[in-house]
């Protein structure tokens, strides 16, 4: 008489709740019924049983690909994180090759230069252009792009592209008869600079100190509305603001005394605080 082989008792998956206790009660009842009377095999039972049996093998066969994927994963993925470090190392490098070859330079802080504005109908204008607030984003006459601004490869100029200021307020003056109506200000080039013997060419451009003359009055400012003021209507500012120069020199001598001390002033803070 053929009995068959004992039902299979539930195995435990990861990824499947635990089967219900009464199931392995049953097999064994089962089991016991079989011995004492006979049962034709395969009962159904007992082909029920094979399919879990060979389910439960299949689920043991995934977990274990799953533990060797997931461990497979993380080590590409520790590996990953390597070759981007390296990689980010090799560009920056090359990165700083080019910029070094060509003058560029991308501080983590602004860098402070000076220039020169002319009152011209009651605004401030630069070299090229009125500049109606105090900043200023350059652009290329010839196109190209905001973000290669100002332009190293030769493409513009001569002169090339961007926002120029000196790295001394000195040169800014020796053009000039140190008695016309305008003004000087201290300001801080960010984005793309690139770096030239007397001065810079900056992406950007933001006044931070002021110095400004006109009409028989002369002021000198870091208080960011004022220096607004000074842009928008620089004669009203100097009236509300201003005081009477005496010689028509001394304010020039006085805006480049003060700017060079607000610049030393930043510095000196910076490396405080550092």
């Amino acid at each position: 008489m053929a009995y068959g082989r004992p039902v299979a008792l539930p195995v435990g998956s990861p990824d499947l709740p635990e089967d219900p206790p009464h199931l392995g009660r049953l097999a064994a009842e089962l089991r016991r019924y079989r011995l004492r009377y006979g049962a034709p095999a395969p009962s159904p039972a007992q082909r029920l049983d094979d399919r879990v049996r060979s389910h439960r093998a299949r689920l043991r066969f995934i977990d274990e690909q799953m533990v060797e994927l997931a461990a497979e994963r993380r080590r590409l993925a520790q590996e990953i994180a390597g070759y981007e470090k390296g990689l980010a190392l090799v560009l920056r490098t090359e990165i700083e090759r080019l910029r070094e070859r060509h003058g560029e330079a991308w501080s983590p802080v602004a860098i402070r230069a000076y220039r020169v504005w002319q009152l011209d109908g009651g605004r401030m204008r630069g070299a090229r252009t009125v500049w109606p607030d105090p900043w200023l984003v350059a652009e290329c006459a010839r196109g190209g792009g905001r973000a290669e601004v100002p332009h190293s490869d030769g493409r513009c100029g001569p002169p090339g592209c961007g926002i120029y200021a000196a790295k001394h307020p000195e040169l800014l003056l020796k053009g000039f008869a140190m008695a016309w109506d305008g003004a000087m200000g201290l300001v801080e080039l960010t984005g793309k600079v690139v770096e030239h013997t007397d001065g810079y060419r900056g992406q950007r451009a933001g006044v931070v100190a002021l110095g400004l003359v006109g009409g028989g009055r002369w002021l000198t400012t870091d208080d960011p509305a004022v220096i607004a003021a000074a842009f928008h209507d620089p004669a009203q500012t100097l009236v509300r603001w201003g005081q009477h120069d005496r010689s028509p020199r001394a304010p020039w001598a006085r805006i480049t005394e003060y700017l060079i001390e607000r610049e030393a002033s930043t510095w000196t803070s910076e490396s405080s605080s550092g």
